[in-house]
């Protein structure tokens, strides 16, 4: 799509890799069909925010606009995001966190004649609920695990990574925004804390299956490392 901002020109090609697939999957936003119904009450707000901010549909490369807003995927959240990711040489899989993060973006000239951003700080798409985190507008995953095969391109597997306790029963496993890259062991597991839900994991490399889950005190938005201690065990330590 063209810029309508003055002096930026779009270039007329853009590569696009054939594999594997984007691990942001979220490309575009139509506030007509995709505002999500996941509670009546998420809805609204996010209809409400739309309306507020005079929305615009965005498509993938959307330009950031200078004389509208637009709800921009992926958001300046990501996507893979700051941690990285992790590799497991025995299967060939790439591990990395990614989150579902739209932006409510727009350009502005600023006085010293330069063009920056209108929305400072960053304005993510959805609602904050004081003490329980940010619940995006459009519907889950809002945090995923992904294992990409390097030596075909293709995805191996993806998992939701994160759970909502404040939604209702059932609808909890949603994936959350995340900060903090996986860690892989040669025994055939990944750790990660990273998400927004407190919580520190363990999965089967092999498979993404999840098979251990610690609540703790505070969201761990680092990077786990492991070492062996001098009892001969092996640890697994993170920052929250």
């Amino acid at each position: 799509p063209k810029s309508n901002v003055e002096d930026e020109e779009t270039w007329p090609t853009q590569p696009i890799p054939v594999t594997p697939p984007p691990l942001a999957t979220r490309q575009s936003f139509t506030a007509a069909t995709d505002v999500t119904n996941i509670t009546p009450e998420l809805h609204d707000f996010c209809e409400k925010l739309i309306a507020t901010h005079h929305l615009h549909d965005s498509v993938p490369f959307s330009p950031i606009t200078s004389d509208s807003q637009i709800a921009r995927f992926p958001g300046s959240g990501g996507g893979p995001e700051w941690g990285g990711g992790a590799f497991d040489p025995k299967l060939g899989y790439f591990i990395v966190n990614t989150q579902e993060m739209g932006s409510i973006e727009q350009l502005e000239k600023k006085k010293g004649g330069y063009w920056a951003s209108a929305n400072i700080p960053d304005s993510f798409f959805e609602q904050e609920i004081p003490g329980h985190g940010y619940y995006p507008c459009q519907d889950p995953p809002w945090g995923d695990l992904w294992a990409v095969n390097v030596n075909t391109g293709k995805i191996a597997w993806r998992v939701n990574l994160g759970v909502s306790d404040i939604m209702p029963a059932g609808k909890q496993n949603t994936g959350r925004p995340n900060l903090g890259a996986p860690l892989t062991t040669a025994s055939g597991l990944i750790f990660i804390g990273a998400t927004d839900d407190s919580r520190f994991r363990a999965f089967e490399t092999k498979s993404g299956k999840e098979l251990w889950t610690y609540k703790m005190e505070a969201s761990a938005h680092a990077s786990p490392i492991a070492y062996r201690g001098k009892d001969g065990k092996e640890y697994v330590a993170v920052v929250a």
